[in-house]
């Protein structure tokens, strides 16, 4: 049987997200692709969608699918290491993107850690096949980048290799780093990882160029560096790939798993009316809202009860439910268990029309989902009420599908999407967005500069004349929506305390 295809692959660990780290099933998995290598690109296939996953899911598949590689390594053909090597340095660029804008630092630790897992992998590959690709990737104008600190790191496997012509492209390379430095043309600090390089070479010739460095930028990195080639000191650290993958890989595991699970013993309190007091403690308890409404949502995609949908439903069950699930918590900071007419009449007729950028066909389904949801909720003993909510939002669908067609419902973001729509452009396509925004943006700007001021008046308006009554129109605020005062937090860390 085509091991590609071989359903006895534990295809569903990989989904894993908790302690135990399914070492079994990665193993099997680095042996199926070392005689097999055809199974690279299902792999890697599976590592993109993961990068592209919003979720934590698709960050431990980040995680397991380098992993994978890394134990396959020593007996991949060359070629099939080259195309790994090509594919982790192509995606280490990726990793310098902004994180959305968000304001605390979670996609920003675990990107950081996908880079290290990334380069750690890509290092065993071995020098032969990575160095050449990571030199024709090399910043010429050796910009501090994310991506060029990697490449840096990699340089060092060039003392890995008795390749004498790829030993001196590495020399080469990181010597004319040093004097580009040493000439001002570039600021030291942006190419002390090459002085590391050539210490790590053993490289005696780049001994002189590296003391005068240190003598004319004061810089601690090139004193350590010359001091490590002169031999009078050492570099005991050891590279991640030079560790063994276990090792390196259950550091990098902990720590993405600590970004998404709650310390152990503590549970997600969604009756408590307060907010938490920390901001660590609150930001903790949304993820694990999170990661709850997309595993459940998960499992009924799966389940029996969702497969016996029509087609054109099952299409959109498990997205049906995670939003469902997701806005539950967001609007009403209430989980699985507690949901209830109320919680469900504010997300259905209010939330879903005024969030979800879908046509009229996903809304009509909206309510046969949900009531196949509710019910499985109490037939997996989650939601006691689930089959009584079921029939109380049966005859909801019409008024659900009137609202979200109606534009002054719409949120600032669904009616920027549904115009873009509106305009043929494909709302999948990231630059396709930003060039409408931008058009947008340069259209208002022309339209307001087109108007003239109106001109002022010497008598002033009479007590009360023009006025209206306040009437607050503005839809509620999700905790995690950006705040309406425009300080660009989260309502939840702002206004919404």
């Amino acid at each position: 049987m085509d091991t590609v295809t071989d359903p006895a692959l534990p295809w569903e660990a990989l989904r894993n997200t908790e302690d135990p780290i399914p070492w079994p099933a990665l193993r099997q998995f680095s042996q199926a692709l070392a005689m097999t290598p055809a199974l690279l690109p299902k792999l890697r296939e599976l590592l993109e969608q993961g990068l592209q996953d919003p979720y934590e899911e698709g960050r431990f598949i980040c995680l397991y699918v380098p992993a994978i590689i890394a134990m396959a390594a020593p007996g991949l053909p060359e070629p099939a290491r080259k195309q790994a090597a090509e594919f982790f340095l192509d995606h280490l660029a990726s990793f310098n993107a902004d994180d959305g804008g968000d304001d605390d630092d979670e996609s920003d630790s675990v990107t950081d850690v996908l880079s290290d897992v990334f380069v750690a992998a890509c290092g065993t590959l071995g020098p032969q096949v990575v160095l050449p690709a990571v030199l024709e990737r090399m910043p010429v104008n050796y910009k501090p980048l994310d991506f060029s600190i990697s490449l840096w790191r990699l340089t060092r496997l060039a003392g890995e290799t008795m390749n004498l012509p790829l030993r001196q492209q590495v020399v080469d390379f990181c010597t004319k780093a040093l004097h580009a430095a040493q000439d001002g043309r570039v600021q030291a600090d942006n190419v002390n990882m090459a002085a590391w390089t050539l210490a790590h070479m053993k490289h005696q010739a780049s001994l002189p160029l590296l003391k005068d460095l240190a003598e004319q930028t004061g810089s601690e990195e090139f004193q350590e560096a010359a001091a490590c080639l002169a031999g009078q000191s050492t570099d005991d650290h050891l590279h991640p790939w030079e560790e063994p993958v276990k090792d390196w890989f259950t550091e990098y595991f902990d720590v993405v798993q600590a970004r998404y699970l709650p310390p152990a013993g503590e549970q997600l309190d969604a009756d408590s009316e307060e907010e938490p007091d920390d901001d660590r403690d609150d930001e903790a308890a949304s993820i694990v809202a999170e990661r709850r409404a997309n595993e459940l949502a998960r499992r009924f995609d799966d389940s029996p009860v969702a497969k016996t949908l029509p087609k054109a439903m099952y299409e959109h069950a498990g997205f049906a439910a995670y939003c469902l699930l997701t806005y539950a918590w967001d609007y009403e900071g209430c989980g699985p268990e507690q949901l209830s007419e109320p919680v469900l009449r504010e997300v259905l007729l209010e939330v879903f029309p005024r969030k979800i950028s879908a046509e009229a066909d996903f809304f009509k389904c909206v309510v046969p989902i949900s009531q196949a949801f509710l019910s499985w909720l109490e037939e997996e003993g989650i939601l006691p009420v689930g089959k009584r909510l079921a029939q109380v939002i049966a005859g909801w669908g019409p008024e659900i599908t009137t609202r979200a067609a109606d534009p002054n419902r719409w949120g600032m973001a669904k009616g920027f999407t549904m115009l873009a729509k509106s305009r043929g452009v494909d709302t999948s396509d990231q630059h396709a967005v930003s060039r409408f925004a931008l058009e947008q943006s340069l259209a208002q700007i022309a339209s307001y500069k087109k108007k003239s001021l109106p001109e002022a008046s010497d008598t002033p308006p009479a007590p009360g004349a023009g006025s209206k009554p306040f009437v607050n129109a503005t839809p509620k605020t999700g905790r995690n929506d950006p705040c309406p005062c425009g300080s660009g937090k989260k309502y939840k860390k702002c206004c919404g305390r």
